[in-house]
């Protein structure tokens, strides 16, 4: 009898940041149920994975953030990698294990870059959603043994009855770990949104004399909805995909990028993919948010604490 895993629980503190962040990924929405003020039921599923991930409220008891050990199955980790990176998802630079095909929870194990080889299940990144539920993309190419089957479901000819009664036996289980999924990216748009040329750079006394001027031009945070949210300098706007920008911002318009701070990849990823599309007036502000709140100056967002 076939036993195919459909649905793994993430537990949430905040429904709507959690929805933001997978939407921003590229997950594609699914379903959005409430019943009262104390049930709510929302499915993602990774593109081209048959199963998917559910948070919400009253499915399970378990602490926000508490599961680990996600893994999407992609062609080409670091083509996987840039388009996260260009949706905004702060993922953690390639590695492999020393031990071969797995990855142990020991960082004296990891070594820096893919696997040299290029084995399947070899190549590793981290991410994580707002809550601290990690993830790990793995690279496993199209002619190897597939880990879950790669046709796309029809979601919903069960019946939203059968699809909650689903949710409720996965949250039964409380907590979940070592999950894995199918995750299919956009390869050519992604291997060219990071490059080695020089980013033009803004730095924070210029950005803000621009922003006390009042000049026109777009200020763009390249994080996901929740971190936006949360907090950004004033003036700043925020798109929820690659498309919504390119769709409101015209090339020639004045536009500054920036991310949480200097090593934040995002911005540099959403610096590159503006330019390779034609955008020539592109700025990093790299010090980020951090680095403007550490000069004292002011910023916005649901988790600022009024003076």
């Amino acid at each position: 009898m076939d036993m195919k895993l459909g649905v793994v629980v993430l537990p949430v503190r905040h429904v709507d940041h959690a929805k933001a962040f997978y939407r921003s990924a590229g997950f594609r929405e699914d379903v959005d149920y409430a019943s009262g003020d104390d049930f709510r039921v929302v499915q993602f599923t990774p593109p081209g994975s048959e199963a998917s991930i559910v948070f919400g409220k009253g499915i399970t008891s378990a602490p926000p953030g508490s599961v680990h050990g996600l893994l999407l199955a992609v062609a080409d980790i670091e083509a996987a990698r840039a388009e996260l990176l260009v949706r905004g998802v702060d993922v953690g630079e390639v590695f492999h294990d020393l031990g071969g095909v797995f990855y142990r929870l020991s960082p004296a194990h990891e070594v820096p870059g893919p696997d040299p080889a290029r084995r399947d299940y070899a190549s590793f990144a981290r991410f994580c959603d707002p809550d601290g539920n990690g993830w790990l993309i793995q690279e496993v190419s199209a002619g190897a043994a597939p880990v879950t089957p790669r046709r796309r479901p029809e979601h919903g000819a069960a019946g939203l009855g059968e699809m909650i009664q689903q949710i409720s036996r996965a949250a039964m289980a409380g907590r979940a770990t070592g999950a894995m999924m199918t995750l299919t990216m956009d390869r050519p748009r992604a291997e060219a949104a990071l490059g080695t040329e020089p980013i033009r750079a803004i730095g924070r006394p210029e950005l803000k004399a621009k922003l006390d001027r009042g000049d026109e031009f777009r200020l763009i945070m390249a994080l996901n909805r929740w971190a936006f949210d949360a907090k950004h300098i004033p003036g700043s706007v925020h798109f929820d995909t690659p498309d919504e920008l390119y769709a409101a911002v015209q090339p020639g318009e004045d536009i500054v990028v920036y991310c949480s701070q200097v090593d934040c990849l995002s911005s540099v990823a959403l610096y590159r993919d503006l330019v390779r599309r034609g955008y020539r007036n592109v700025r990093r502000y790299s010090g980020g948010l951090l680095d403007w709140e550490d000069a004292g100056l002011p910023v916005e967002g649901e988790f600022v604490t009024p003076p």
